[in-house]
């Protein structure tokens, strides 16, 4: 039978094949789908996806017993093992424990070829699990992962150790790596919220050199980031980023994966660059000597603990400065509900030796000294230990404490706390023949503000000064005579070192002390840091024409110092603002040493600082970042003047209160001794009303300034100024009034009659002496009108109420306004004396608004070249809010105003005495009404 021949099939049993094939068709796919999603659900893995930064590795497995071993003899003997612990069911976010801890012993035994053992170790590993359980279910971020589908369990977070197998290192030798049994019967038991883990992995690398082709190829490649990395690695300020030989030292040495003897199980698993910001291991306690001090900005409510670490006990100090304490103190000022206190707290403690697990719980009596700061407070906080010794610092809110300090957490919730410390690179000034610190300034002509900074660092006790000379541009005529050219020198000084021992600032990182450590026969033995004298600022106009800037010591080949410079970027001063998270701070404090987002200084480096790295003069200080008074603020300034003499030099001891200068030259109330100053491109201006505080009335004398403002009745009881028999009315009132005709009364008698020619005018009267009863009456229209009316309207006169708090009292001002396209010029007095202000009193048409002030162009004439206390920056730009309508324009339509508002605008002792002129400018805003006045000194 040929195919022709056999039977065809009907339609509908094609049909019914088609729909079966279809049927299994889908049957396997629904079951491949249901495999992969209870794989999924298994792992736990939620995002379903890896990040793009996350490192994979591939870890060798390590059970008791089993593990890999590693060749020795061949590579370099300094390893860095990378740890994580495996759990063996997975983590679920619902019962998920973020303080339980993960304990696991890593067993190095290194064996010869008889395969017998050499050495061994055990390095104890305490681990956690860092994730974020998301919204809504599974994780939104994670430390570490297994990949989807490789079953069941999750690793922990990962830990780092090195190790240095030098002295068992030859040939034929051989490491094996495996996880210890059980806890070794001496050991201390687990604490409570501790689990021993009978499994983990780890990769093990070794060290390795590059060459320095190789290194400086890498150099010069290295991503944004990792520069970035390096600095905060080294927890450097934004402006010491890493130099190129800095980074080819740090690229000498690398790590580099090996590989195992034989085969050996592998897990994969990702890491992520989340971590909860608490790290697990800090040191027993901070060495600090006679004087050095631990420093820690606290938001209440919170209690801080401090103790001393080793078995001999003694005395420990803090000293306090308080914001916002409601407790009532010698030393305490409260100025519109904001306050500012200090106090000293000392006591004996006992020593709790080395294990700190003594100090449970926190609160026995004799063991700790504790702060508490109560809620709504804050409070900087500084602790001492007299005679030096070790601190260990807990407090019970670790979010309590602001900045970026060290914090560590244990499983029974107490956190350890180390200070915020901030790194910065400066240069070492030498004297002698050694070549001096040149900065490279703008040549030519300076623009208009130039100005330098200097921090001076140098040892405590050290006697001498820094020299310094700006340097001009070479002059040829002065070198026809020895036929070369000479450099004309345009200012130069001295400035002595007067910093004493500081609390807080350290070298950490210089050509001494690493000469200090390779001549020592016991390295370990010595400080890894030397104290420094408290740094102090110099400032300088730098002069015009000016190239560089030569800084060298005064003295031998021994004398040093060391040497951070900054250029004045900013023309305008504004209010400084801290980067995150610095940004949490008191009205009544300033950070000192911390980011901030915005600064008027920008740091610079010397023009031959490649030369000076490899001189070995390059170094790190290192200082603690924390809170001081806010000695600027008003509130500040009223406790300050309110301080005795001893008091305030207590203050400036401990809180650096030595930066203000004495209150008389700081901005004051205004009061008779003031100088009124008047635009010189508007000097008439408008009148004003000031409504008068009552409490400001009680036992004053009436001011020639003042008026007394008419009730609807249009009758008052006063009596006219001193020595005078004459009253003065002014007035403001609807334009139907004008042309009609009104009378003014004293004691019922019509002692003045005038004809209302506009809507505001001034009229006068003479009364005589002595208090009467003054009305005020329109006349009527018609003659068939017999009955005088009241004045309507808004009326004021200078004669002195006989009862002040029955009458509204407004306080008359001359006014100029400010808007845009409409400046204001004022010329106002600087003294060599000390700083002095220009004061300035705004009223708003609207409620805000932001004023900008020019002295003499931006070039107020700096007095270039000297060492000058501070930089009064030429610019300045304020923001003007008010709430309140407290004044009111006399002429005109009469508008209310908001304010008032004062600003002072520093009229600095570094510039050139005499008169500056001030432009005042609306950046902002509708208009605004100023008037001005200067203290005189």
């Amino acid at each position: 039978m040929t195919s022709w021949d056999r039977p065809r099939h009907k339609p509908w049993q094609l049909w019914a094949r088609l729909v079966l094939r279809l049927a299994v068709f889908v049957a396997i796919i629904g079951a491949l789908g249901g495999s992969l999603m209870l794989a999924i659900e298994r792992s736990e893995q939620a995002p379903e996806h890896v990040e793009e930064r996350d490192q994979r590795y591939l870890a060798y497995v390590l059970r008791p017993g089993q593990g890999p071993a590693f060749a020795m003899g061949q590579l370099s003997p300094q390893l860095r093992l990378l740890s994580w612990g495996h759990l063996e069911n997975s983590l679920l976010p619902e019962r998920y424990d973020r303080e339980r801890r993960y304990v696991y012993g890593v067993v190095l035994r290194v064996v010869d070829e008889a395969g017998q053992a050499l050495h061994a170790r055990t390095i104890w590993v305490r681990s956690r699990v860092s994730r974020r359980p998301a919204e809504g279910e599974g994780w939104a971020e994670r430390a570490a992962y297994y990949p989807v589908g490789q079953g069941e369990g999750d690793p922990t977070d990962m830990r780092l150790v090195d190790v240095d197998l030098s002295a068992w290192d030859a040939p034929g030798r051989r490491l094996e790596v495996e996880l210890t049994r059980e806890l070794p019967e001496d050991a201390p038991e687990l604490e409570p919220g501790e689990v021993w883990l009978d499994e983990a992995q780890v990769v093990v690398f070794r060290r390795f050199e590059r060459e320095a082709g190789l290194r400086e190829w890498q150099g010069r490649t290295l991503s944004e980031r990792r520069r970035a990395e390096l600095a905060e690695r080294a927890r450097l300020a934004g402006w010491s980023a890493p130099t190129a030989a800095e980074i080819d030292r740090l690229l000498v040495g690398g790590w580099r994966r090996d590989t195992t003897l034989g085969e050996a199980e592998v897990r994969g698993l990702y890491t992520s660059e989340f971590r909860f910001e608490e790290f697990e291991e800090v040191h027993a306690g901070e060495a600090l000597e006679e004087g050095e001090a631990l420093a820690f900005a606290l938001e209440g409510p919170v209690r801080l603990f401090a103790a001393r670490v080793g078995e001999e006990g003694g005395a420990l100090r803090a000293e306090l400065a308080r914001t916002n304490t409601m407790e009532e103190s010698a030393e305490v000022v409260d100025v519109s509900g904001a306050t500012l206190g200090f106090e000293s707290v000392e006591r004996e403690v006992k020593g709790v030796g080395d294990d700190l697990a003594r100090l449970r719980p926190l609160e026995r009596v004799g063991q700790a000294l504790k702060i508490k700061i109560k809620p709504k407070e804050s409070a900087a906080v500084q602790l001492f230990a007299p005679g030096g010794g070790r601190l260990a610092v807990w407090v019970d809110r670790p979010e309590a404490v602001a900045g970026s300090p060290e914090l560590a957490r244990s499983a029974d919730g107490r956190t350890r706390v180390l200070p915020d410390r901030r790194r910065s690179v400066s240069w070492e000034a030498r004297g002698g023949d050694e070549a001096p610190l040149v900065y490279r300034l703008r040549a030519g002509e300076q623009g208009v503000g130039d100005a330098l900074m200097l921090t001076l660092r140098h040892l405590p006790g050290q006697t001498g000064a820094l020299r310094y000379r700006f340097v001009g541009a070479p002059d040829a005529r002065d070198g026809e005579g020895s036929g070369g050219t000479s450099h004309v020198s345009l200012g130069e000084g001295r400035v002595a070192f007067e910093g004493e021992n500081s609390a807080y600032e350290r070298l950490v990182d210089a050509e001494q002390l690493r000469e200090r450590e390779r001549m020592a026969a016991d390295p370990e033995a010595l400080l890894a840091y030397e104290r420094l004298a408290e740094p102090t600022t110099h400032r300088f106009w730098i002069p015009a024409g000016a190239e560089r800037l030569e800084v060298w010591v005064e003295g031998d080949d021994e004398a040093r110092a060391w040497v951070g410079a900054s250029v004045l970027a900013l023309a305008e001063a504004g209010e400084r603002a801290w980067e995150p998270p610095y940004d949490r701070v008191p009205e009544l404090m300033r950070w000192r040493n911390a980011p901030s987002a915005r600064s008027a200084w920008v740091g610079i480096w010397p023009d031959n600082a490649e030369a000076l790295t490899l001189g070995g003069r390059r170094a790190l200080s290192e200082s603690q970042a924390r809170w001081e008074p806010r000695w600027g603020h008003e509130f500040s300034r009223e406790l300050w003047a309110s301080a005795s003499a001893a008091v305030q030099e207590g203050w400036e001891v401990r809180w650096g209160a030595d930066e203000v200068e004495p209150p008389r030259r700081l901005q004051q109330r205004e009061s008779s001794e003031a100088r009124v100053l008047r635009p010189s491109n508007d000097l008439f201006g408008a009148v004003l009303l000031e409504r008068v505080d009552p409490a400001e009335l009680a036992g004053q004398r009436w001011e020639a300034t003042w008026r007394a403002e008419l009730r609807k009745s249009g009758r008052i009881a006063c009596r006219p100024a001193s020595g005078s028999d004459t009253l003065a009315l002014e007035y403001r009132v609807d334009e139907a009034l004008v042309g009609r005709t009104m009378e003014v009364r004293w004691q019922g008698a019509t002692v003045r009659r005038q004809r209302l020619l506009s809507a505001t005018g001034r009229i006068s009267a003479r009364v005589g002496a002595g208090a009467g009863a003054l009305s005020l009456h329109l006349i009527p229209e018609s003659d068939a009108d017999t009955e005088t009316e009241s004045l309507t309207g808004r009326w004021w006169t200078d004669c002195e109420p006989t009862t002040l708090a029955a009458q509204p009292v407004w306080r008359q001002r001359r006014v100029h306004r400010v808007a845009r396209g409409r400046d204001l010029l004022v010329d106002a007095l600087s003294s060599l004396d000390g700083q002095r202000y220009l004061n300035v009193v705004a009223y708003l048409e609207r409620p805000g608004a932001t004023l900008r002030s020019v002295v003499d162009g931006g070039d107020p004439g700096g007095r270039a070249g000297q060492s000058l206390r501070q930089i009064t920056a030429p610019e300045q730009r304020f923001e003007l809010v008010a709430s309140e309508r407290s004044a009111t324009l006399v002429g005109g339509d009469g508008r209310r105003l908001y304010g008032p508002v004062r600003v002072a605008i520093p009229l600095g002792s570094d510039w050139e005495p005499g008169t500056h002129r001030v432009r005042l400018r609306l950046e902002d805003g509708s208009g605004a009404w100023l008037r001005f006045f200067q203290l005189e000194e």
